[in-house]
């Protein structure tokens, strides 16, 4: 079930940010990028998906990542949405169109 609810958010982190998947699962710091998985992550964690569940996800999608990165990228997202009224609307948006299947 997490990882239905995972790749929802691949796909739509990834219509919304005009990137491929394979885009998104690059190592790149390219910003569109960077901000694309710090979002993916974010959501990820309100979600209740495990800092293990979105390294081991990440894996099987090529992108190797541990638990510090995705906390950092947790924590950027977290002042984004909380500084930028448009991240917290974009965070809604995506949120509401998840479903559990």
């Amino acid at each position: 079930m997490k990882e239905s609810i995972f790749e929802q958010y691949v796909s739509i982190i990834c219509k919304r940010w005009s990137i491929s998947r394979g885009e998104l699962f690059y190592k790149s710091k390219k910003r569109e990028f960077v901000s694309a998985r710090h979002m993916l992550y974010y959501l990820c964690h309100i979600r209740g998906i495990s800092h293990a569940d979105i390294e081991r996800y990440m894996g099987r999608n090529g992108y190797e990542i541990k638990h510090n990165s995705i906390s950092h990228g947790i924590n950027s997202m977290e002042n984004k949405v909380t500084s930028d009224q448009d991240y917290a609307v974009i965070v809604k948006k995506i949120n509401n169109a998840v479903f559990i299947n």
